[in-house]
Parts: structure tokens; C-alpha cells; sequence
């Protein structure tokens, strides 16, 4: 049969017969394909396995790093730590060590109300959760390779881990190491044993480690004798990022306690009648022993709760370390010395006084009066609204506003720069209007993280309560303002203010040489250099009305707090590269009202307090004689305080300000300006008589306007460059003997002012980093 007769029955058939040479074409083809599946697929497996093999190797190396477990942590330090200041050579200032010694607490000996606390405060499902398991592990070990965060273990395992084992070392596979021991841990120990010794390896402030010491140092009694009330407390205490004074300010004290009460009773670990009793318990405190240390008691407790948050308990409390910080010993002295100098009477209000390096950021000084209660007074929130008035310019600024744009108020209208001089909050409500409260709290956010009850109406500043203030955050909320805009961070230790750091601390070593850790500080641009330069140049004429700084020698710029009888009343401030944070209050209840000279006395107390302390600091350095550093191109201008214009000699109000020449109004005034002179018309066609134009070289723009008012001219002016005549007109058009129509206008340039000779901070618009010399002391060149 032909082949195509083949084929077409083949067909008819319902298959296709091939011909031997085409079906050895295909059974190759197939072949082969089977041939590349069967490569692909061993490839496949073995990428598995090596895969496999590869997370398994990983994680045996983990697992090859971990500690033996031992959670027998004391709460006695076996050796000192050293704490230095910034001197050259550095001043021991105190060597500290635990004040309470005491055995850890046993399982067994766990109370209810503690164990109960402990869950309502970090993880409340922890007892009935299952133990991690390997799928965990295994989900951690894929997000590390992925870079990705990964759900590992409970707060409370973890917070154990770090403390213990984790803190003050370093992992290349930090997520997946914590992760493994947790494992360990879990698969090895009790639940209640994990919180047992959680709680054992917690820092409660006030030198105590671990729940009972804390029950020693707070109470004055054994852990098992705690009631409910006590036990909230204590866990307020050592998980608040940086507590406030919870001896000395109860109402502090009672707020974070009666938090972790309701939530004990929300998880039925309370009930009504209980946590009833437990609200009244009003904490009634032990006494303190004396402090053991020599020196700033503020700043040794302030530096010991740093090294547990970077270094963990377990490490702090084998000792061994010196700590060499930022402070300098003549400058605390000085502070010291400045607040006893005004706060010696009987019934006189508690003081602080914190001051900061604006050249690297650092604290070099943190005084308070003897009744004060170590740290914990530069850490207790205060109201202070005045204090964001500020950071509310500077961000309107940044955001196009003008500090010569008017706005209305009682007395009629006022430019915004005046309206702060003056304090005007009818205009800095319009401001925060205009431009979002919540705009200005996120310029402020890198200094402190607003707190949720700034959602409380006030009437003021757009109808809300800004955060509270601690004196470290009001210094930390001004050093942008003093150095330009920037903003430091520390890579070490660093005052603990939410976001915000302060450096504390230059370098921490080993005594015996085997570990050290040198800080860095970080530069961020936050507030454009303009802007803050606008603020600095406000707020110098705002204390330049305070009597206390009448007889100093360098220019001052700083902000007051209203005074109340009911609070504490501020001044912030800074000069020559210092800026210094003064507080008076009182954290027992009582009030300025009672105080010898009243209220006003406390108006004056921050401000005098304050300039004591910088004559002594800044009494050997070169005095600050410039108006501000600028960079660029700015003017000193005499403004309407009402219309923004250049003053005229009509003007009622003026304010002389140095401005960016983009912001210097040209036209004079026209609100107070004088009539110019009519012509007078009838029916009979009347020639014009022109007038001749005088010289007006040398004269101020008020001057001129004066001689050219009574000729029936009007007058323009255009600020020009600097010059050794400021203010003064240096040229006008038409020239002097020309011939003008009444009506018509001259046109004049006045000189603008010469650019300073200080010397500057450079403001990058990236992020900087420098490393801290072995010491920190202050420079006393680029000064703001």
C-alpha cells in the first residue's frame, strides 16, 4: 500500500501512523525531554537538601553559641563600677555598687499578686500559651535569610534572655539567637520559673536588682508580704522606659500603679472589691538610706540605669566597668552653687538645673538641691506650654511662614515675631491653626513622642494640651534651636527620653582592659538652619526683657513658663554654646503661693538662677558680641509692629529685627504713614507745581519719608547689600534736584547690615557622625 494510503487509513482510524525514520525522531525527542526533567528534578532536590543542610548548619552554629542556662543572678555587684567625669585627666566621681543585697526569689515563693502583675503588665496569655516550639525556630531561621522579622517568643522569655545573656554582646544572627535560646529555655523550664526569673532580672531604680531587693528598697519588706497595690507598683517602676519621681510626686506614683490594677481586673485578676482596696492603698514609701556616693547622686543613678539598657543586668552586676561620661566636674560644681545661692530659705521650692554642650549635644551639668530625689526630678513630666511656643515658630517658619505676617489680636493687629516676644497666645492659637498642632508635634517628635493625653481640650495653643516636659526634655526640646536645626544622638548610653538622646557617656571599659565601648554622636538636620536662626533671633529679644539678665556680658536667648501657684515655673536658655534648663517646684504638694515672696518671687527664680550659673561658666570664655550667626545674606530692619512694613516716623510700635534680605519688606508703612499733601482743584484749570527732590543720602528710610511727606512724595525702599552704614540710604531715583508732580514717589536703597565675623556650625543636610574624644570638654569656639 503507498504511504499515503497508509497514513489516510490511519487517520481513519483516529491515529497517526509514522513512517520508521519520523518515529525515531520522536522517541529521541521524548527522551531527551525525559532526560532534562529528570536533571532538573535531581537539581531540584539536591537544592533542597543543600538548602536544608545550609539552615541546618546555621542553626547548629547558633545553638553551638549558647549559653549554659543559669539564672542564679544576685543582686550584689561582685565589683565596683567607676564613674568619671570629662576631665583631662578624668575625676573619679563616685563608685557605685548595689545598695540592697539580697537572695533572688524562688518559685516557690512566687505570690499571686506578683505573678498576676507581671501578666497584666507584659503578657497576659504567657502561663496558658504553649511552649515555642521548632516550627517557630524554623520560621525565624527563614525570616533571618529573608531579612524579615519573624513572631519569636513572649516579652517575657525574651526580656529574660536579654537581660540575662543577650545584652552587651554581639550576634551575626541576633533575631535567630535570641529565638534558639528561648527554645532552650522554654522546652527546659517552667513557665512560672521563667517568670520568676524575669522578675528576679529586672531593674527597679534606686540600686535595687531583682523583685526583692525592689520589695526591700520600696517597702521595706519580703516579696511574699507585698499586697496587690505594691506589686503594680513595682512593676510601673521597672518597665517604665524612664520613670518618674515616684517617691517624691505621688500622684506620678499612683497613675502608673492604678494603670496595671485595671488591667489586673479587666483579666479577672481582681474584683471590684479588690481592686477598690487596692486603688485607696495610698504606697506608703520606706526611708532611703543616704546615698553612697560622693559626688552628683543624680547623675550616678542616671548612669547606672543606662548601663542595664544597653549592657543588661547580668554584666552591670559583675561590675568591673569604668565609665567615663560627659559630665564636668567645675561645671556641676558651678550649678550646684548657682541654685543654693537663691533656694537657702526654709519653705523654698525643690531646684534642678540641667545643662548641655550645644557644640556636641552632651550633658555636662545635672544639679539639683539636697531635697531633691536623685534622678528622678529631671524625669517627672511638668506642663509647660510656653516652652513648644518655639518649636511652633521654627516649623511655621519651615513651612513658609513669614515672622513679619500679621495677625489679629485684642489690640488690633501684630506681627508674629512681636506676638512671641510678647508671648501673645491669642496668636500663637491662630499660628498652631494655621499651620496643625499636629504638624508642630511631629517637628517636635524627634525630641520627645507626644503622650496620648495631649488630646485634652485647653482653649489654647488649637485646643490641645501639649505634652508635658521633663527638664530633660525641655533641653533636648532647645539644642536644635541652639546649634542650627541639628539634632544629637549618642550610638552609647544616652539620657533616656523616648526618641530622644541625649550623650551621656564617652567610653566604657573593662578594668581589666578586656572590653571597650567608645561612643559616637550622630548630627540630624531636623529644622532648617533658616528657621532656627529665625527663633534664635526671637527669643534673644524675648529674654532681652528679663531684668535678671540686664548686667550680663553676652547676648542671651531663652524662653520663660507662665507661673502658677500650682506648678513648677521654667526658664530655658542658651549663650555662648551653653544651654541650660532651669526648673523650681515643688513635688510635695505644696505650692508658690506659700512660698516667702509668693509668686512674684517664683517669676523671677528660674531666670536669676539661671544667669548665676552663666556667669561662672561662661566667665572665661570670649564674649559673644554678634547679633546671631547667619549664613547667606540678612538684614537689621526696623518693622511696624502692626502692619510688617518698614517703620515710618508715624509708627506707634516698632521692632528692629534681623531678617533674611528674601524676608525684608521694601515699602514704608502705610497704616502710620503721614498724608501726603492734596492738591487743591476747582473749576478753574490750576497749574501743578512739581516739587525738588532732596538729597536723602545717609538718611534713615523714617527720616526721608519725614522731608518727603511735606513736598507731597511718597517713598519706596529696597534693602541693598551690606555695608559699614546699615539702615542708611546709599542711593534714590530720581536724584537729588530732579523735578516730581506731587504724588509721585522716590525710590530709595538702603545699605544692608555687615555679615558677622562668628565663625559657624556647618549644617549638613545628611547625617554626620563623630567620634567622642577620651574626653568630652567644652570647646569655646562655634558658638550659637
Amino acid at each position: 500500500m503507498p504511504m499515503q494510503d497508509r497514513r489516510d487509513a490511519g487517520s481513519a482510524q483516529g491515529r497517526t501512523v509514522l513512517s520508521a525514520p519520523e518515529q525515531r525522531v520522536r522517541d529521541q525527542a521524548c527522551s531527551f525531554r525525559l532526560k532534562v526533567a529528570i536533571a532538573a528534578l535531581a537539581a531540584l532536590v539536591m537544592l533542597i537538601v543543600a538548602a536544608g543542610a545550609a539552615l541546618v548548619g546555621l542553626y547548629a552554629g547558633i545553638v553551638s553559641q549558647l549559653p549554659v542556662l543559669n539564672a542564679r543572678i544576685h543582686s550584689e555587684r561582685a565589683e565596683p563600677i567607676r564613674i568619671y567625669d570629662a576631665g583631662s585627666p578624668p575625676v573619679l566621681l563616685t563608685e557605685i555598687g548595689s545598695r540592697y543585697a539580697s537572695e533572688p526569689l524562688q518559685v516557690a515563693n512566687l505570690p499571686d499578686p506578683l505573678i498576676n502583675a507581671a501578666l497584666a503588665s507584659v503578657d497576659q496569655d504567657f502561663l496558658v500559651r504553649g511552649s515555642l516550639d521548632l516550627n517557630t525556630v524554623a520560621r525565624t531561621l527563614l525570616a533571618e535569610i529573608r531579612g524579615t522579622a519573624a513572631d519569636t517568643a513572649s516579652p517575657i522569655t525574651l526580656g529574660f534572655i536579654r537581660q540575662a545573656y543577650v545584652r552587651g554582646t554581639t550576634h551575626s544572627r541576633p533575631q535567630l539567637y535570641e529565638t534558639a535560646l528561648a527554645y532552650r529555655l522554654e522546652q527546659a523550664w517552667s513557665k512560672k520559673r521563667i517568670v520568676t526569673e524575669y522578675l528576679n532580672t529586672l531593674y527597679f531604680g534606686d540600686g535595687a536588682y531583682g523583685v526583692a531587693a525592689a520589695a526591700e528598697s520600696y517597702f521595706g519588706k519580703d516579696v511574699d508580704s507585698l499586697s496587690a497595690a505594691e506589686c503594680a507598683f513595682l512593676l510601673a517602676v521597672a518597665l517604665h522606659p524612664s520613670p518618674p519621681a515616684l517617691r517624691t510626686y505621688p500622684e506620678s506614683s499612683l497613675r502608673a500603679r492604678d494603670a496595671i490594677l485595671n488591667r489586673m481586673f479587666q483579666l479577672n485578676f481582681l474584683d471590684g472589691p479588690a481592686l477598690q482596696e487596692a486603688l485607696a492603698d495610698p504606697l506608703s514609701f520606706s526611708t532611703q538610706p543616704e546615698p553612697t556616693v560622693s559626688h552628683c547622686p543624680a547623675w550616678a543613678d542616671l548612669i547606672e540605669r543606662q548601663l542595664v539598657k544597653r549592657y543588661g543586668v547580668a554584666r552591670v552586676l559583675r561590675g568591673g566597668l569604668a565609665v567615663y561620661t560627659t559630665l564636668q566636674l567645675p561645671i556641676q560644681e558651678m550649678a550646684e552653687a548657682a541654685i543654693l545661692e537663691e533656694l537657702a530659705l526654709p519653705g523654698d521650692p525643690v531646684g534642678a538645673l540641667l545643662a548641655i554642650d550645644v557644640d556636641n549635644g552632651t550633658i555636662v551639668a545635672m544639679a539639683q538641691t539636697q531635697s531633691g530625689e536623685r534622678e528622678d526630678v529631671f524625669f517627672t513630666p511638668h506642663e509647660a506650654p510656653e516652652l513648644y511656643f518655639p518649636i511652633a515658630l521654627g516649623t511655621a517658619f519651615t513651612y513658609g511662614v513669614s515672622p513679619l505676617a500679621t495677625y489679629e489680636c485684642q489690640d488690633g493687629s501684630i506681627i508674629l515675631a512681636d506676638a512671641a516676644i510678647c508671648g501673645d497666645t491669642t496668636v500663637y492659637t491662630k499660628l498652631t491653626q494655621q499651620v496643625g498642632w499636629d504638624v508642630i508635634l511631629r517637628t517636635g517628635a524627634p525630641f520627645k513622642a507626644p503622650d496620648s493625653s495631649a488630646s485634652e481640650q485647653s482653649g489654647m495653643m488649637d485646643d490641645v494640651i501639649p505634652p508635658a516636659l521633663t527638664i530633660m526634655d525641655g533641653g533636648a526640646l532647645y539644642v536644635p534651636l541652639a546649634a542650627g536645626g541639628r539634632q544629637p544622638s549618642s550610638s552609647q548610653s544616652a539620657a533616656m527620653l523616648g526618641t530622644t538622646q541625649l550623650p551621656t557617656v564617652v567610653r566604657v571599659e573593662s578594668l581589666d582592659g578586656s572590653f571597650s565601648d567608645q561612643a559616637t554622636i550622630s548630627w540630624d538636620q531636623i529644622l532648617d538652619e533658616q528657621s532656627a536662626y529665625l527663633v534664635e533671633e526671637i527669643l534673644a529679644q524675648t529674654a532681652s526683657i528679663v531684668p535678671a539678665f540686664s548686667n550680663l556680658n553676652f547676648r542671651v536667648a531663652g524662653q520663660a513658663s507662665a507661673v502658677s501657684s500650682a506648678s513648677g515655673a521654667w526658664f530655658v536658655g542658651f549663650a555662648n554654646g551653653l544651654l541650660a534648663v532651669v526648673w523650681v517646684g515643688f513635688p510635695d504638694g505644696a505650692t508658690f503661693a506659700n512660698m516667702e515672696g509668693g509668686l512674684t518671687r517664683a517669676e523671677i527664680l528660674p531666670a536669676q538662677i539661671w544667669a548665676n550659673f552663666m556667669k561662672r561658666a561662661l566667665a572665661d570664655r570670649p564674649t559673644y558680641q554678634s547679633d546671631v550667626s547667619k549664613t547667606g545674606q540678612w538684614c537689621q530692619v526696623v518693622i511696624c509692629s502692626s502692619s510688617g512694613d518698614l517703620a515710618s516716623s508715624g509708627c506707634p510700635k516698632t521692632r528692629t529685627l534681623m531678617v533674611p534680605e528674601s524676608l525684608a519688606p521694601s515699602d514704608i508703612c502705610r497704616l502710620h504713614a503721614r498724608p501726603v499733601a492734596e492738591t487743591t482743584t476747582t473749576t478753574e484749570t490750576v497749574p501743578t507745581t512739581s516739587a525738588t527732590v532732596p538729597s536723602l543720602a545717609g538718611l534713615t528710610p523714617a527720616e526721608a519719608e519725614a522731608r518727603l511727606v511735606t513736598l507731597g512724595l511718597a517713598i519706596s525702599v529696597t534693602v541693598g547689600a551690606p555695608g559699614e552704614q546699615p539702615g542708611r540710604i546709599v542711593a534714590q531715583n530720581p536724584a537729588a534736584g530732579a523735578s516730581l508732580e506731587p504724588g509721585r514717589t522716590v525710590a530709595v536703597i538702603v545699605q544692608g547690615a555687615p555679615p558677622t565675623t562668628v565663625t559657624t556650625l556647618t549644617a549638613p543636610t545628611t547625617v554626620t557622625s563623630t567620634t567622642l574624644p577620651p574626653s568630652a570638654s567644652t570647646s569655646s569656639t562655634n558658638r550659637h
